[in-house]
């Protein structure tokens, strides 16, 4: 601590300075106005003694006050603070300098200060702590600070390593004293004290004396104190929290039980340190907001820095503040904050210079984060110095930003700030502040078309680890239906999974062929053009795009939707899966394909090269523990309480019986529901209401298992859940067909059994909707029947008729086959 003694008498600046120095004071000593000002703009003291009158020949000059006078009006005068020593004290000197600056501690006598040196030293001290407490939010560190007083080392040992562990900057006194002296060098938010720090005599209350000079010198309100003692009575307790605004008291022996409750109540305290850095910045902004755009920036800029070091936030590439009419904007690097990325990794924060939010401020907010904001996040926090009470109209306000715009702005408030402060896992905290506010359709995870993300892929361990270990020496052949992840596992083989394990892999969705059964050379050529960015090379052979591909790696192809490319590939002999084969065979690289009943047929074919090509592996549905993962662990992510989670996963894995994408469209509607309601509590009573809607089972459930079937495949649940007797043999179905679709059209044509033994298959393999038993056929999916039964006797009959026609007119097609046929 740096103390700057002023008086132009030499002797008086080498006496004082001998004084402070026995005190441990780091001592300057100036002789002038002019000096002294030279040290201020070189150092940093946080106290200085001034004589009153530096000219002692002209007694009209009143030199000190000018220097009191400079600075205050620097600005100086919360960071510096000044005892006045003079000659020449006279009751009015003493009002005005006590009433014009109140950074003036005390007022002493020259002629009497021998007598009162004791004096002089406390006023000093007392000088010195304040100042510390009152440093510069530039000059803290972002770690709040906690001294910890107790005689007993082994005490001061383990808490400051329970504070340290908490992210808190931690420092020991064993007495009262050097508690004394370290409140004069450090900037304490935080003091947990033993009542009784002498334990030797236990009728000294040290602990009450130091918190008596604490509250004397009128740090009370500065540094709240968290008592710590093995005497604890009523009697310590109530005079503790009656007189000094102690924020909690915890017994010695009953410690080790309640540790969360004593970080908790640290963290309390010091986030309702008036000094709080963060907090600090926050109502200094707060007042800003009459000054110019510049100003109002500066201090914005300075809340956000203080989040960043609050938060342990790593700083955002572009550091600026952008500004657009009232509003300031800052970018919060969030990618590490939070634990999964439903959320974005850039979290925009604006200020608004003004306490209220007008219309105008709606349309200014989605011009400042569209245009001026170099980022696609479409959530953002909006840092408002209002009332608490107006938050209300604040959020219907902001609520036609998200409705007109599409924008989720959250409004933050000093309290919700406070709250995060407190947490003991603050990147946590702002997560879930974010989580709980914000549109959960917006973030939600659960996908009902395209690949699995990364965080939402459960239950393909076996599946990935297999290829993976394999894919050196082997090639596969994943079958499966339409949505049931196909695409989820080649894009995670793609992605992460290969590439971790040596291999150079490349990818093609052959659904981006154009052409609905692309030719050989239409393939090959698709591939130039996505491998090797070539338009002007045209390869006749898979072969000549390998050449170019091979290095170092072992190269691995992932297929996917290969049904596409097989009809033309077999009408024209096999030249493409001909040459993939024996590429395979000689080592030169291995593949991996993907598809549904065309690629099943082929590879089953014996005159295809794809039989006994690639090992065949079979894609069916999730089981329980992977739709628990899929359910709960997303919900979490999103803040929301599965009230009943075993009741809840249960009834979801009973009707979906684990189809990955219907899980996933049941989820996202529990969502949409919740989000209706404003609510992240999810109920038994929500699953019941989506299984149960008519649309939803038509279209999420239904379609979905089927989609992509054939016409026969569509007709046989019809027919089969109507009759109800478990299990079906090929002749049963048969006998059921001839009397359901004579009914329902005479002159319907007779499927023959072969074509019916084949859906069967492809419903039991493909579609996973049937089980096959020694005893015959037996839906697999439970909630099959049930769904169809709810349709009725007409809508069904209706479905049979429309279905019998197509067959009748196109055989045992595909839609999209179907189509084909129709439109070429």
């Amino acid at each position: 601590m740096i103390v700057l003694v002023v008086d132009d008498n030499p002797d008086w600046c080498m006496k004082l300075q001998a004084i402070l120095e026995e005190d441990g004071f780091s001592v300057l000593t100036a002789q002038s106005n002019q000096e002294a000002r030279t040290i201020l703009s070189e150092q940093s003291p946080l106290v200085a003694v001034l004589d009153l009158k530096l000219d002692e020949s002209d007694l009209s000059k009143d030199e000190g006050f000018a220097l009191l006078e400079e600075v205050h009006s620097l600005g100086l005068s919360e960071e510096i603070y000044s005892i006045i020593l003079t000659g020449y004290a006279t009751p009015a000197r003493t009002r005005y300098a006590f009433t014009k600056y109140n950074s003036v501690i005390d007022f002493f006598d020259k002629s009497r200060l021998s007598s009162q040196i004791k004096e002089f030293r406390q006023a000093v001290r007392k000088a010195a702590v304040r100042a510390a407490q009152h440093l510069p939010l530039a000059a803290r560190d972002s770690a709040v600070t906690a001294l910890v007083v107790d005689d007993n080392p082994d005490w001061c040992m383990k808490l400051k390593a329970i504070l340290e562990e908490d992210g808190f900057s931690v420092l020991t006194a064993q007495s009262s004293q050097e508690a004394m002296r370290i409140l004069s060098e450090q900037p304490t938010l935080v003091a947990v004290l033993d009542l009784k720090l002498d334990e030797s005599d236990l009728s000294k209350d040290e602990g009450f004396a130091l918190l008596e000079e604490v509250h004397s010198l009128g740090l009370s309100k500065t540094i709240h104190s968290i008592v710590l003692t093995g005497y604890g009575t009523y009697k310590y307790v109530r005079a503790a929290f009656a007189k000094y605004g102690v924020v909690d008291f915890f017994e010695k022996n009953r410690f080790d039980l309640q540790v969360d409750e004593f970080l908790e109540a640290v963290r309390v305290a010091a986030a309702k340190a008036p000094h709080h850095p963060l907090l600090a910045a926050w109502d200094s902004a707060s007042t800003s907001l009459d000054l110019s755009e510049l100003e109002f920036s500066v201090s914005v800029s300075r809340v956000a820095k203080h989040i960043e070091n609050v938060l342990g936030l790593p700083p955002y590439p572009s550091t600026r503040v952008s500004t657009y009419q009232r509003l300031s904007a800052v970018i919060l690097n969030v990618s590490e904050a939070f634990s999964h990325n439903l959320l974005p990794d850039a979290l925009p924060l604006m200020f608004l210079r003004r306490s209220r939010l007008l219309q105008e401020d709606l349309d200014h907010m989605r011009d400042l984060l569209a245009k001026q904001l170099d980022i696609l996040s479409h959530i953002a926090l909006l840092a408002l110095f209002c009332e608490e009470s107006d938050l209300q109209c604040v959020r219907q306000l902001l609520d036609k930003v998200h409705q007109t715009y599409a924008y989720d702005i959250l409004p933050l408030s000093r309290s919700d700030l406070l709250q995060i402060i407190v947490a003991k896992d603050r990147q946590q905290a702002l997560q879930e502040f974010v989580t709980s506010r914000v549109d959960l359709v917006t973030i939600s995870p659960f996908s009902i078309t395209g690949p699995a993300s990364d965080n939402m892929f459960f239950g393909r361990e076996k599946e990935l680890r297999e290829i993976t270990e394999h894919a050196a020496t082997v090639s596969y052949a994943i079958v499966g239906g339409r949505r049931i992840g196909k695409t989820s596992i080649l894009v995670q083989l793609h992605r992460l999974r290969l590439p971790a394990v040596g291999f150079r892999v490349f990818y093609y969705q052959c659904q981006r062929l154009s052409d609905s059964e692309p030719t050989h050379q239409q393939f090959l050529e698709a591939l130039s053009r996505e491998w090797l960015d070539l338009t002007d090379f045209t390869p006749s052979s898979f072969s000549e795009i390998l050449v170019r591909l091979s290095g170092d790696y072992p190269l691995v192809f992932l297929f996917d939707e290969v049904d596409r490319l097989i009809p033309a590939d077999q009408a024209e002999g096999w030249p493409l899966f001909g040459e993939l084969r024996a590429l395979a065979e000689s080592g030169h690289c291995q593949f991996v394909f993907a598809g549904e009943r065309t690629l099943r047929e082929a590879i089953k074919k014996g005159t295809s090269p794809l039989f006994n090509f690639a090992n065949t592996m079979s894609l069916g549905r999730l089981d329980s523990p992977a739709v628990e993962e899929l359910v709960t662990r997303p919900m979490g992510q999103l803040g929301i309480r599965l009230t009943e989670q075993a009741s809840i996963v249960q009834r979801i894995w009973d009707f979906t019986s684990g189809h990955p994408n219907v899980v996933q469209r049941l989820c996202h509607q529990l969502i949409v529901r919740l989000n209706e309601r404003q609510d992240r509590c999810l109920m038994p009573g929500d699953v019941e209401a989506v299984v149960e809607d008519p649309t939803f089972q038509r279209d999420d459930f239904y379609d979905v298992y089927l989609e992509q079937a054939t016409v026969l495949e569509r007709i046989l649940p019809l027919v089969l859940a109507q009759d109800g007797d478990e299990p079906y043999t090929l002749s049963d179905v048969c006998r059921l067909l001839d009397r359901r679709l004579h009914l329902v059209d005479h002159s319907a044509k007779k499927p023959r059994a072969a074509e019916v033994d084949a859906a069967l298959r492809r419903l039991a393999i493909l579609r996973s909707i049937l089980d096959y038993t020694s005893n015959g056929y037996v839906f697999a999916i439970k909630a099959f029947p049930r769904v169809i039964a709810r349709w009725g006797q007409v809508t069904i009959a209706d479905e049979l008729m429309i279905l019998m026609e197509k067959y009748r007119d196109y055989g045992d097609l595909t839609e999209d086959e179907i189509e084909q046929r129709e439109y070429g």
